[in-house]
């Protein structure tokens, strides 16, 4: 998804590092293979975890993602989003992001940019 929502236009690295991103822990999470197949690519919109109590969780960290890494928002992920956060009643105050935190998370990503030097090469 983060292809179609602006990272057609990263680099090879920077499509690396988001591939392999550890510096912020919602990025990467571990789920059951049959999970991961069935969220694919999908967004809010299309997908939540069958988990009710971690939903809020998991669109907080989606949108934390795509904050990181600045990311678009299309209308019908903003209203699933907006729909998911009322039925599921979230906490408003778990979703802000300081800058400090945002400054944080990019400062990471670039201190780490040439991170797939390696992978991005040819031989």
């Amino acid at each position: 998804h983060a292809y179609i929502a602006g990272g057609f236009q990263w680099d090879s690295r920077t499509k690396c590092l988001y591939t392999n991103y550890v510096g912020y822990r919602g990025h990467l999470m571990p789920v059951a293979n049959a999970e991961n197949s069935k969220k694919s690519d999908a967004t809010p919109y299309s997908y939540l975890p069958p988990n009710k109590q971690y939903i809020c969780s998991y669109i907080n960290n989606w949108l934390r993602i795509k904050k990181i890494w600045n990311l678009s928002l299309i209308p019908p992920e903003l209203q699933a989003i907006s729909k998911a956060f009322k039925e599921y009643q979230c906490d408003a105050k778990k979703f802000e992001m300081s800058l400090v935190e945002l400054y944080q998370q990019r400062k990471y990503i670039n201190d780490n940019y040439r991170l797939c030097d390696n992978a991005t090469s040819t031989p």
